[in-house]
């Protein structure tokens, strides 16, 4: 444990969580250290100071926090509001149960460019309106091969 000038003390963690950002995507992290107010992490996602974020905390659950610093893949963060000392230890002592890892979430781009496979998105009213098109055309050419038949054997008798 250390201080190093800051409110509280810090304590090596290195463990595996799971963040989520503004949008709610999920991503696999490692924290590096927690303290009451804060903590540092490891991320393949890139972070922007100030931005919001949900960590979970094994053991207490999720909390929200702030991204305070950012280099490279690590990050320095601020609980929106301070972990008591009672959670910092059920977090500290709490064992993992299941460990896995997610698939990185990317949000969805608006620009083409970036992704060339991003597909264009067709509005709600454009797909009903193609799937009753299509349903029409089904019924028209059931009924026609209906007639022709009918002709055909009318044609016969």
């Amino acid at each position: 444990m250390w201080s190093g000038g800051r409110q509280h003390e810090r304590t090596v963690v290195q463990r595996r969580t799971t963040l989520r950002d503004e949008e709610g995507l999920a991503s696999d992290v490692i924290l590096e250290d927690l303290s009451l107010s804060g903590f540092r992490m490891i991320s393949e996602d890139r972070l922007i100071p100030g931005q919001s974020i949900l960590v979970g905390l094994e053991g207490v659950g999720v909390r929200s926090a702030k991204v305070i610093w950012a280099k490279d893949d690590v990050a320095g963060c601020q609980f929106t509001k301070d972990i008591s000392p009672s959670e910092m230890d059920t977090t500290l002592n709490a064992s993992v149960v299941i460990e896995t890892r997610f698939a990185p979430a990317r949000a969805p781009s608006n620009d083409r460019a970036q992704d060339p496979r991003a597909e264009e998105r067709l509005s709600a009213r454009r797909r009903l309106a193609i799937i009753l098109l299509a349903g029409t055309a089904c019924w028209g050419i059931a009924i026609a091969i209906g007639l022709a038949i009918r002709a055909l054997i009318l044609h016969l008798l």
